[in-house]
């Protein structure tokens, strides 16, 4: 699955100057020293032009990124009454608090070790002190570390403590968990009964939505993972990935399949736009545009509210997120939708949803959900909103959990229960295959009300 990935990087930030100093120094000598995260569990060492960010819980340390590893994007440290802050130009905003020694797990390097007691320990206690639902899990992770703890010895193999690392997690079927050794990898998430023999059950859904350009757009466009590198399909934009075409005289179809790799530089939110701007002016003239994520693997909020902004009549409240802070939440921030670009489309609109819409797919559906000409129909969307939170092992095993609360402009939390539709209207995988889209069909005949 394509997922929300928290990703770090260091820009140098120019600033007003400070004592006297030229500003980018001034700046420098604002954000140096060791700082820690309120939440998100990350230690932030900042020397000059280097940067080392740790995975922190309360018995390990384990080096995260380093300033090459996080080059790569565009984030800044800026510090603002006292504290840091880091964010980019999409949706990370994390802010630390400065601290005057490095905590004596992060001495010398960190906590770099292969023995596998410390990694039970250190994967333990990083759910434990970020993981935001275990209460909706139903999950007593103490209880889980009771069960476990006793089957990890000094002579346990690597092989060993994968198993029993990835069985301690099993009954928390989150869709943002997972874990890797590099060679293996494993997510509690359950598959759908159908999806249960796929060895590639990701592949399989979003290779789904080839059969919806097959049978819905009668072979317009092909799209499937082998496409992409097809040439001269004007249909196909976004890199290959978002494809569109009209049903009808007065309706039009636009599938997204994923909210990132839009681009190879990077400009994902520009170029959602620029996509999204394309296809409203050439669907302006209808009376109803038919948007489908149905197989929609998620990617960058920022990403789907770009996508959604073309569709905003007005600026409105999405969802509000929080991170989880010891017992208790970082303070909210909020999220919204609002026109973008040349000119929006506010006819009717119909959004196709399943279970298999996660991630930044249902921050796109909680986006459109907001607007008064948005109908919804289908499924509840899979509940998995949370970014994942990247950590990393002493033996450099990494894994991901959900530390993230989105609580919907309802006030709702639809974490594990998903997005309610307007309309429910169930995926049938076999009538699907065999050319009966029911979910579609239902919204060509709300299309024509």
């Amino acid at each position: 699955m394509t997922r929300k990935i928290l990703a770090i990087s260091l820009l140098t930030v120019v600033v007003a100057t400070m004592l006297g100093l030229p500003a980018a120094q001034a700046q420098q000598a604002e954000t140096d020293g060791i700082w820690l995260s309120h939440g998100y569990g990350m230690l932030i060492e900042i020397n000059g032009a280097e940067v080392t960010v740790y995975d922190i819980t309360s018995v390990s340390c384990t080096p995260l990124f380093d300033t090459e590893a996080v080059e790569e994007y565009h984030v800044e440290f800026v510090v603002e009454n006292g504290e840091l802050t880091m964010h980019d130009d999409k949706t990370l905003y994390i802010t630390a608090a400065r601290l005057e020694n490095l905590p004596e797990q992060c001495a010398n390097g960190g906590t770099v070790s292969d023995d596998p007691e410390l990694n039970f320990e250190a994967f333990w206690h990083d759910f434990n002190e970020q993981y935001a639902f275990f209460d909706l899990y139903g999950v007593d992770w103490q209880a889980q570390y009771d069960q476990y703890r006793a089957l990890v010895t000094a002579d346990t193999t690597p092989e060993e403590l994968f198993t029993v690392l990835s069985d301690m997690l099993r009954p928390l079927t989150d869709e943002h968990i997972s874990l890797s050794n590099g060679q293996q990898d494993f997510s509690p998430a359950i598959s759908a009964s159908w999806l249960a023999d796929d060895p590639m059950p990701v592949v399989t859904i979003f290779s789904m939505n080839n059969v919806v350009a097959q049978n819905t757009l009668n072979g317009q466009v092909s799209f499937n993972l082998e496409a992409f590198a097809l040439e001269g399909d004007e249909a196909l934009i976004a890199n290959r990935f978002i494809f569109y075409g009209r049903l009808s005289d007065t309706v039009g179809y636009v599938n997204i399949p994923l909210e990132t790799a839009y681009t190879e530089d990077g400009s994902d939110v520009a170029n959602a736009g620029a996509t999204m701007d394309r296809i409203v002016a050439e669907f302006a003239d209808l009376e109803t545009i038919i948007i489908d994520v149905r197989f929609n693997l998620g990617g960058d909020d920022a990403v789907a509210l770009a996508l959604a902004s073309r569709f905003a009549d007005e600026k409105r409240v999405v969802t509000t997120k929080q991170a989880r802070d010891g017992d208790g939440f970082t303070p909210s921030r909020e999220f919204y939708v609002e026109p973008g670009g040349p000119q929006q489309f506010t006819g009717n609109v119909i959004v196709l949803t399943s279970q298999f819409t996660v991630s930044a797919g249902e921050t796109f559906v909680l986006a459109m959900d907001v607007l008064p000409h948005v109908t919804m129909v289908g499924e509840n969307t899979a509940g998995a909103y949370s970014d994942v939170l990247s950590r990393v092992l002493p033996n450099g095993w990494t894994f991901g959990l959900s530390n993230e609360r989105y609580v919907a402009a309802d006030g709702e939390v639809y974490e594990k229960v998903g997005n309610p539709p307007d309309m429910l209207v169930p995926f049938d995988p076999e009538d699907f295959l065999a050319g009966t889209d029911q979910i579609l069909s239902a919204a060509l005949e709300l299309a024509a009300q």
